[in-house]
């Protein structure tokens, strides 16, 4: 699972903090990227493969990276608020933790994130954790794998009307070609159970997803 946080925006003022050696600190505020002809945020509209926008009125961040020996540990949370069909508000609120420490070769990585998105009644929550591991093989070559579980369940009027259950595998291997540049080749495996439940009946519809890469990857 990828982190639920915002990590992206058109508009954006961003502050870092670097004053403390091994310490990261960043703020960030987006404002509303797409506008009508009034200059006000644009109405919610869908799109025509049916999926429905709503645009973003304002968000903000903030996230901290603190490096010290062989670990890492990071975290970070994010809000952004959006244009409503109504005048209930309809929000996001997603946050992250996560850390990795290094023993000689093998570097080992666990993380968790999760959102709750409030809309007009309607609720959403993502729970999901992964963990991974990377070991250098030699100076130039690495294999690395990762698991990742999610639960998002969605309710209206307190009453559950969706499940999905995410579960995804992935193994990679990289070669070193360059100072910056690595090649790869990656498997993947992503499982999905949606479950969405109403009368007369429940109804479980199940997805596999097989993916394999092969790539370069530059690091400026």
């Amino acid at each position: 699972m990828d982190s639920a946080l915002a990590t992206s925006g058109k508009s954006v003022v961003r502050y870092d903090y670097k004053g403390i050696e091994g310490l990261h600190l960043g703020v960030d505020y987006r404002f509303a990227e797409e506008r009508d002809g009034n200059n006000e945020v644009k109405a919610p509209y869908t799109k025509p493969n049916g999926d429905d926008v709503y645009p973003i009125k304002n968000g903000y961040g903030v996230g901290a990276v603190y490096t010290f020996g062989d670990a890492t540990v990071a975290a970070g949370y994010t809000r952004d608020n959006y244009k409503s069909e109504t005048n209930a508000k309809h929000h996001k609120d997603a946050w992250a933790l996560g850390g990795k420490y290094k023993i000689d070769a093998l570097t080992l990585a666990a993380d968790y994130t999760g959102s709750f998105e409030k809309d007009d009644g309607g609720k959403t929550r993502l729970n999901a954790f992964r963990v991974g591991a990377k070991y250098q093989v030699t100076d130039k070559v690495a294999v690395y794998g990762n698991y990742a579980y999610g639960v998002e369940k969605s309710k209206s009027d307190s009453m559950t009307t969706e499940e999905v259950v995410y579960n995804k595998f992935m193994l990679g291997s990289e070669y070193q070609i360059h100072k910056s540049v690595f090649t790869y080749v990656e498997g993947g495996l992503f499982k999905t159970k949606t479950t969405k439940y109403g009368a007369p009946s429940n109804t479980v519809k199940k997805e596999t997803e097989k993916n394999i890469g092969v790539g370069l990857r530059v690091y400026w």
